[in-house]
């Protein structure tokens, strides 16, 4: 089979809204675009993007092009997507709503009608706003002025992170309004006296236990819980949070209990307080734990909650310095490494015991290539057993479908990793 692309079609009159735009999106230090073009609008932007010195990698699927973009992201938005209106807009879909679930801030662009387009124009015509309002946390249609770009990325990278939309028609648009989807919730203050009693709390513990959601992740925390001597769990989204090679670290919670589960763990199950950094439910199959207090910091205080019965919720300006401050309570405490250590001899006992299981491999590869790799899965039960073999010490060392599941993410997700981090990647799909 003989496949010819062309890519370097130039496009004669640009509009001065689409020349706004790249200069808008470049100011936001956003370095890669992927996606399938047009020859109208979008490849107007992609060519001005590319004068700017952004790196554009025309992709196979639009899908496709908005996984990449999502896996560049820094906790900030790195990459952007390209489509064309209408079926390129609908490939986009799957790409922005496992973008959604992982919290990738993410910007995706595609050509679309202008409001005042007659209705009779119906080539690939189709409702933007509706697919927006149910994937993205805000969408807008393109006016070409630098704070609409700047509104959007604030908007993207915002607790909880995830992709925006914007329209980009023939003709700049005089509704300037963001809209926001209502996928963002957020405070402005601490609760500074429950503050002080959630941390007497701790004090009084004797078997206290860490759990860490995908916010202890985004903050760069994991400085912090690596000098504790307390157990400390993850959720999947939060695997790198504190370094799987300590001697406390108890794996990944989900809620989903097996026999091998952390949850399983005479240290998970003798713990006297559960304190969690981050934690949502949004992250865990069941957000069950043992019947012991459970004392939740949090940016956020919302529905995400629901489920875990805490007896404290402490709303959060700031994580960093609330982290600190219960991490300086915490080390007083040391209990739980020699509970720990005897429950991953039960798990190598379990799994790493065949050549052809994926245990073994994922530790020979791991081994072979050293700590300055990056571990992509896609989903199944393999990826369970890599999201414990495989040992990250850093939330940088690991990618995957650890909230939607999505099955063939791994690959795409691979590549836009490889492209923006300039890591050795490792990527592991399968069907099972």
């Amino acid at each position: 089979m003989l496949v010819i692309e062309f890519t370097n079609i130039s496009s004669k009159v640009v509009s001065e809204h689409i020349r706004n735009l790249a200069k808008c999106i470049r100011k936001q230090d956003i370095k890669y675009v992927f996606g399938v073009t047009g020859s109208g609008s979008s490849l107007q932007l992609i060519e001005r993007l590319q004068d700017l010195g952004t790196t554009y990698y025309p992709v196979g699927h639009e899908g496709a092009g908005a996984l990449m973009a999502g896996a560049c992201n820094d906790g900030h938005v790195r990459g952007v997507s390209v489509s064309i209106k209408g079926p390129g807009y609908v490939n986009l879909a799957p790409g922005m709503l496992a973008n959604m679930y992982e919290g990738r801030p993410t910007i995706s662009v595609s050509e679309a009608y202008n409001s005042t387009s007659p209705s009779f124009r119906t080539h690939k015509r189709l409702n933007h706003t509706t697919i927006a309002s149910a994937l993205t946390k805000a969408y807008a249609k393109c006016d070409g002025s630098e704070s609409q770009i700047e509104s959007l990325a604030t908007l993207a990278r915002q607790e909880y992170p995830g992709p925006v939309h914007i329209d980009l028609c023939a003709q700049p648009e005089q509704d300037q309004h963001v809209y926001v989807t209502g996928q963002i919730d957020g405070t402005t203050s601490d609760d500074e006296e429950k503050l002080t009693e959630a941390l007497q709390d701790i004090n009084a513990s004797r078997r206290p236990i860490v759990v860490l959601g995908s916010l202890a992740a985004r903050r760069g925390l994991d400085s912090v819980w690596n000098e504790l001597r307390v157990p400390c769990f993850t959720t999947a989204a939060a695997k790198g949070a504190v370094s799987e090679k300590g001697s406390f670290a108890g794996g990944i919670i989900t809620g989903e209990i097996s026999q091998l589960s952390p949850e399983n763990s005479v240290a998970y199950q003798s713990a006297d307080l559960v304190v969690g950094i981050g934690l949502r439910n949004t992250e865990m199959i069941n957000p069950e734990f043992p019947q012991v207090a459970l004392v939740m910091f949090d940016e956020l205080t919302s529905a995400c909650h629901g489920g875990f019965a805490p007896s404290r919720v402490i709303r959060c300006r700031d994580i960093r310095s609330t982290s600190g401050l219960v991490r300086d309570v915490l080390r007083g405490k040391d209990w739980g490494e020699q509970e720990i250590a005897e429950y991953w001899g039960r798990v190598d006992a379990s799994i790493m015991t065949s050549e052809w299981l994926p245990g073994p491999i994922y530790r020979h590869v791991q081994h072979l290539l050293g700590d300055d790799t990056i571990l992509v899965l896609d989903t199944g039960f393999f990826c369970t057993i890599g999201e414990s073999v495989w040992k990250a010490q850093r939330p940088a060392d690991f990618q995957g479908s650890s909230i939607g599941r999505f099955m063939g993410i791994g690959i795409p997700t691979a590549i836009g990793s490889a492209i923006s981090s300039k890591r050795k990647v490792v990527c592991v799909v399968g069907d099972g």
